[in-house]
């Protein structure tokens, strides 16, 4: 069992990492650098463990995304975007426009089939997800204070960041309405 089992996700997760400040976005507009080579490998576990990955138009252009290699990927957008990264695949890609929440999104991939779900947005997606039950969320960063900062200024609530390996801290996130 590697380290990230011990976090003991349900079939519907949501992460974000946040930089030792707490915040989710870097000078680059994007979440490249705010973690570690460690939080790179906890993304990939929260996909190996989905059938589908959520996320939105505006976090897949921004990240470049490329198709998962083990999971569908599914973006929530009303806007046309270019995705670079996805060019080729994009007929694999499943597009949910017409849709008016994060939860409707994820009631939308329910009702395909999927149960196992991971999803990636940016903080406003994050903190309205961790507001839904079923939704499990998990913030990461090299500090446990970025932690703290990104749940204070959003004002969430979250378990005690644990060190998980290699200059890694994740807490579970409870948002406002699940305290």
């Amino acid at each position: 069992m590697n380290s990230f089992e011990t976090l003991d996700a349900g079939p519907v997760t949501a992460s974000i990492v946040v930089s030792a400040s707490g915040q989710a976005i870097s000078a680059a507009g994007n979440s490249k650098g705010l973690g570690n080579k460690t939080d790179l490998e906890l993304l990939k576990w929260f996909r190996r463990r989905s059938q589908v990955i959520l996320t939105s138009g505006l976090t897949a252009e921004l990240e470049n995304y490329r198709m998962p290699q083990s999971a569908q990927l599914a973006i929530l957008s009303n806007n046309e975007r270019s995705y670079p990264g996805l060019a080729d695949n994009l007929k694999d890609v499943m597009l949910l426009k017409g849709v008016d929440s994060y939860q409707a999104a994820i009631t939308r991939l329910a009702d395909l089939g999927y149960q196992r779900i991971h999803t990636e947005f940016g903080p406003t997606g994050f903190c309205a997800l961790v507001n839904v039950e079923a939704v499990e969320g998990f913030i990461s960063s090299v500090s446990p204070g970025g932690i703290e900062a990104f749940v204070r200024d959003n004002q969430l609530s979250a378990m005690e960041p644990h060190f998980i390996e290699d200059e890694l801290f994740v807490a579970r996130a409870i948002g406002r309405g699940n305290k």
